[in-house]
């Protein structure tokens, strides 16, 4: 039996989350933007 965990997330928290990842985003190569573009393309 599995048990699943169900955990509050601090809206903040995931914010800053968020900003930081859009942050490697902009701040990446051109190749390593092209290469994520063209994977969240495919979801």
């Amino acid at each position: 039996e599995e048990i699943e965990e169900i955990r509050e997330i601090d809206t903040s928290e995931f914010i800053t989350f968020l900003e930081e990842v859009k942050s490697d985003y902009q701040n990446a190569d051109q190749t390593l933007q092209i290469a994520l573009d063209k994977k969240v393309s495919e979801m």
